[in-house]
């Protein structure tokens, strides 16, 4: 009796093992099968981010890639304005998307590419974009059904790196060639200076955006930026601490603490797109601007008349690598400059410079560094 039940208990004993071994092999193939999936699932994801990442470079191939050196700042910054006409009318913020953000900044840089005249490629890379709605109007299509047709302005701020093997001689001749020729982009519109968006309604067909008018200018990293102004020469700040809101204008004064902000606008006064104009708003009081007058440098509120604006705009030279700047009035004879005064006050008047070369070569009471706050 006692062999027969040992008997039974390694039977027992065998079918237990092969029990656990049948489960246990069900449940290695169900994770094998759920891993399968999840890496289905990743290779997918993966696959897809990258497409993504790869169709919306503004520079395709490896080689091109190759061709550019990483820099902290962008050789060159331009302003460029897209107007955009009789198109559907769509919200405003999708073209701050990154998908609409990622189209243009790919048809600019291929439109800027094809231009280039010395064999030279640029990496454009699209900082900031500013959409504003002109207008709009209801129509009748052909069949018959309203629709809402919109004109836009998109302002876009871009940077430019060059290839390296482009050296400032090269540069300074591209940059002079794309913001001298006012029909850069040929005739407008034009097939290739579109881009493809869905309709914010499913059934419509995606709409199609035609360039009509480009303007292109030279700007800097910190338009429309807050920045405090400070002198090279002794490091004291521009400040407004003795303006007062319900005075015409005052003067700027110079200080190491009191320190006012301003924007960095573009200027009130265009004259050309090939130098930089600037003009400077308090952040503190809307609509008071920096200006000249009476060759003295004050803080005044602007009466949009044309003598302002040419008071109010100044051409920056500046030097990218130090952040170093210089301000040039643009509507007298001769060349003059903010400059510091240590004889007596005003703080900052206008004063001639003979004819320098770059920034390095100005005496240090011209040249001011701008500052992010």
């Amino acid at each position: 009796m006692s062999t027969f039940s040992g008997f039974i208990s390694t039977i027992n004993l065998f079918l237990g093992i092969f029990m656990l071994f049948i489960i246990s092999t069900k449940y290695k193939s169900k994770e094998s099968k759920r891993d399968s999936s999840n890496l289905e699932t990743y290779i997918k994801k993966f696959s897809k981010e990258y497409l993504h990442i790869e169709s919306s470079s503004s520079i395709r191939k490896p080689i091109e890639k190759e061709l550019f050196i990483k820099k902290d700042n962008y050789d060159h910054y331009f302003r460029i304005d897209y107007t955009i006409e009789q198109a559907i009318c769509q919200p405003l913020n999708i073209f701050h998307s990154k998908k609409v953000m990622d189209l243009i900044q790919t048809m600019t840089a291929q439109e800027l590419n094809g231009m280039l005249t010395r064999n030279v490629k640029i990496q454009l890379d699209l900082l900031r974009i500013h959409a504003t709605l002109l207008s709009s109007k209801r129509i009748k299509d052909m069949n018959n059904t309203n629709k809402l047709i919109c004109n836009y302005m998109l302002e876009l701020f871009v940077g430019i790196n060059f290839s390296s093997y482009c050296d400032d001689i090269c540069q300074t001749a591209e940059v002079n060639f794309i913001t001298s020729n006012k029909n850069l982009f040929g005739d407008l519109p034009n097939s290739s200076l579109k881009f493809s968006l869905s309709n914010i309604s499913p059934s419509e067909e995606p709409i199609l955006y035609y360039i009509h008018n480009v303007a292109l200018y030279r700007t800097v990293k910190y338009i429309e930026k807050a920045l405090f102004i400070q002198s090279t020469f002794d490091g004291r700040y521009i400040s407004t601490k003795y303006f007062r809101s319900n005075d015409n204008q005052s003067l700027i004064s110079m200080s190491t603490n009191d320190k006012s902000l301003f924007i960095m606008k573009k200027g009130l006064n265009l004259l050309d797109p090939y130098s930089v104009y600037v003009s400077f708003l308090s952040l503190s009081s809307p609509n008071w601007y920096i200006r000249h007058e009476d060759a003295q440098i004050k803080i005044s509120k602007n009466d949009n008349s044309h003598l302002f604006k040419q008071d109010a705009t100044f051409k920056l030279l500046f030097d990218h690598q130090t952040d170093t700047v210089v301000f040039q009035t643009i509507n007298l004879s001769k060349k003059f400059f903010i400059t510091l005064n240590n004889q007596a006050k005003p703080d900052l008047i206008l004063s001639q410079s003979k004819e320098e070369s770059t920034i390095s070569q100005f005496n240090k009471q011209f040249t001011f560094k701008l500052i992010s706050s």
